[in-house]
């Protein structure tokens, strides 16, 4: 839910009963404010009932590999090139997911992370 506060900033709150996602650009920052925050470590990220903090290493998102686009392009040639697919699908990125899921495996913290809205 998004509400303006009254310097015009743009502000999130969490549905009763889900967390915050907080990503800060590196793990330092990251450190500080689940500090601030009073957040505890969990494995690789900080978390509690309100808040989950991690940081950006590196890209979070990237395109997605031709071969993931069309299976035809697992092996191509140089007359394949340039592959210019239709849309230009993303993919998030192997090492934040890792980070995001923490030390569960059932990727339920990417599948919040997927459905987020864009700002």
């Amino acid at each position: 839910m998004r509400k303006k506060t009254s310097k015009s900033v743009d502000t999130v709150t969490a549905a009763p009963g889900s967390k915050s996602l907080v990503i800060a650009e590196k793990p330092s920052v990251a450190q500080d404010l689940a500090k601030v925050l009073k957040v505890p470590k969990v494995g690789e990220i900080f978390e509690n009932d309100q808040w989950v903090i991690s940081s950006a290493i590196g890209h979070l998102v990237r395109l997605k590999d031709p071969q993931d686009i069309d299976p035809k392009f697992k092996r191509w040639t140089l007359k394949d090139l340039p592959i210019l697919p239709e849309k230009f699908d993303g993919t998030v990125c192997d090492d934040i997911l890792k980070v995001i899921e923490g030390e569960r495996n059932d990727g339920s913290r990417y599948k919040l992370l997927k459905k987020a809205p864009a700002s």
